[in-house]
C-alpha cells in the first residue's frame, strides 16, 4: 500500500514544453522598497535598483528617476546648469555621437541571475520643436546593456510596427564607463533614438507621447542571463528650449527560475509514462539517476519551466498498465549560476 500511495504522486516530464515562463517585477517597486532600494523575494533572493547620474545630470525633482507614472518606471533629467555646457546630452558641442552626461537606472540581482525579456522603453519622442522643425527640438535617446562582472552584455532591440524610433550606435567614453563601475575602456553599444520623420508627418503633432506610445516605443531583450542591467537616458537638444525630460520603462520580465540542487547519482524514483496510442493509460518503472530539482534551500539557480506530467489515478489494469491523467508541472530546466545571496 505504501508503494501504491507513492505512485499516485510520481510524475515524468515529457518533451512537450509550454510557452516560455516569465516572472515580472515592477522596477519602481524596487525603488520604493525602503532606503536600501532592496526588494526581497521568495527564497532569500532580492533585487536592488539605484539611480545613475553621470557628470552633473540630475533627475527632475518633480518626477524623479525611479518614481511611478501610469504603472511604469520613470527616468528623468533636469538641466539645471547652462545648457551650453551640455548637461544630460547625447552629443557634445562638437557634434560627436557619444554619451557623456546622462541619467539612468541600474538593476542588480543579488546572488542570482536574471534574463530580461521584452523590456519596454517608451515615451522616447521629440518635444518642443521650434516651428515644427525636428532639427530644432529635443530628441530623446536610450541605451540598455547588461553585465556579468565586468563583461558587458548587449540586448537586441525590436522596433514595433508604427514606432518612429531607430536603433543607433553610440560611443560611451572610457571615463564615463569608469563612473558606471567598469574598466575605463571605450564602448560602442547600440541604443534607440527618435528617428528621422517622414516628410508627411508633422513634428508638431508628436510633442507628447504619454497618451499614445505607438510611435515612441522599443523593446529590449537579452539572449543570456546577466547579473544586472542599465537603462540610460539623455536627449539630443539643439534648440535648448526644453530643460527637463522623461522616458518610461516597463516591468522587468525575466525567465522563471528557482533555487535548485542536483540529486545524488544513486537517487531512485518511480516514473509514470503514457502508453503510446492508448489514451489515459500509463506504465511505471524505477529509474536511478541524478537530476535537477527546485528547492528553497538550493545552492544553485536554475531556469524553471513547465511540462506535462502524468499521475496514476487507480490500481493496475489487466495487462499491467495503470489509469492516469495529465497535468502541468514545474521543473528545473537547466542550471544558470551558483546561488550566493
Amino acid at each position: 500500500m505504501k508503494l501504491a500511495y507513492l505512485l499516485c504522486f510520481v510524475l515524468v516530464l515529457v518533451p512537450a514544453v509550454q510557452a516560455q515562463c516569465l516572472d515580472s517585477y515592477d522596477i519602481h517597486e524596487i525603488f520604493s522598497a525602503g532606503g536600501t532600494k532592496t526588494y526581497s523575494l521568495h527564497g532569500d533572493r532580492s533585487l536592488t535598483a539605484t539611480e545613475v547620474s553621470i557628470q552633473e545630470c540630475p533627475t527632475y525633482s518633480t518626477l524623479p528617476t525611479g518614481s511611478e507614472e501610469g504603472g511604469k518606471t520613470i527616468i528623468s533629467y533636469y538641466e539645471a546648469l547652462n545648457p551650453d555646457n551640455g548637461k544630460c546630452r547625447v552629443n557634445n558641442s562638437t557634434g560627436e555621437n557619444h554619451w557623456f552626461t546622462f541619467q539612468g537606472i541600474k538593476v542588480v540581482a543579488n546572488g542570482w541571475k536574471i534574463q530580461p525579456q521584452d523590456l519596454e522603453l517608451s515615451d522616447i519622442d521629440v518635444e518642443d520643436p521650434v516651428g515644427g522643425d525636428q532639427n530644432q527640438a529635443l530628441r530623446k535617446a536610450s541605451i540598455v546593456f547588461g553585465f556579468n562582472g565586468n563583461t558587458l552584455v548587449w540586448p537586441t532591440y525590436t522596433i514595433p510596427t508604427g514606432s518612429l524610433l531607430r536603433t543607433q550606435q553610440f560611443w560611451i567614453k572610457a571615463p564615463q564607463m569608469g563612473l558606471l563601475g567598469f574598466p575605463e575602456v571605450h564602448q560602442y553599444p547600440y541604443g534607440v533614438m527618435w528617428g528621422q520623420l517622414t516628410p508627411h508627418v508633422a513634428v508638431a503633432n508628436l510633442v507628447d507621447c504619454t497618451t499614445d506610445q505607438t510611435q515612441c516605443r522599443a523593446i529590449a531583450s537579452f539572449s543570456e542571463p546577466v547579473d544586472g542591467f542599465f537603462v540610460l537616458f539623455a536627449g539630443e537638444l539643439k534648440s535648448f528650449v526644453k530643460m527637463n525630460a522623461q522616458m518610461s520603462v516597463g516591468p522587468l520580465q525575466t525567465t522563471c527560475g528557482c533555487r535548485c540542487d542536483t540529486s545524488s547519482p544513486t537517487d531512485t524514483r518511480v516514473v509514470t509514462r503514457p502508453v503510446p496510442g492508448v489514451s489515459n493509460q500509463c506504465t511505471r518503472s524505477m529509474i536511478t539517476s541524478s537530476h535537477l530539482y527546485c528547492t528553497d534551500t538550493g545552492s544553485k539557480w536554475c531556469e524553471r519551466g513547465q511540462r506535462t506530467k502524468y499521475v496514476t489515478t487507480g490500481s493496475m489494469l489487466p495487462g499491467g498498465n495503470y489509469p492516469c491523467a495529465s497535468a502541468s508541472a514545474d521543473y528545473a530546466v537547466q542550471e544558470i549560476s551558483p546561488f550566493n545571496p
